[in-house]
């Protein structure tokens, strides 16, 4: 909100600088950890589940696995066959 207050003041100023837009943050393998959505000043969040094996985002809302056996960590369809192998051959 102050960094709303000072833009409102500065606008039309030489010094004016426009809101930050969305931007992604990516790990050293190039994995997803997270990507911020702004949006002209609002205030807020949006949460998306990830997939605990590959740790992509759940962009599009489909139902996540979820393993009982392992306090319900929760996989996409991709990972949730790998993660039920490594239970059958007791890796996990």
């Amino acid at each position: 909100m102050t960094a709303h207050r000072t833009a409102c003041a500065n606008y039309g100023k030489p010094g004016y600088e426009p809101n930050k837009g969305c931007y992604s943050e990516w790990d050293a393998s190039g994995q997803l950890v997270k990507h911020v959505t702004r949006t002209s000043w609002g205030i807020g969040t949006n949460l998306y589940d990830t997939c605990d094996g590959c740790s992509e985002p759940n962009f599009e809302d489909e139902k996540l696995i979820a393993c009982h056996e392992c306090n319900g960590r929760e996989f996409c369809a991709v990972c949730w066959p790998e993660h039920e192998k490594q239970h059958e051959e007791g890796r996990i």
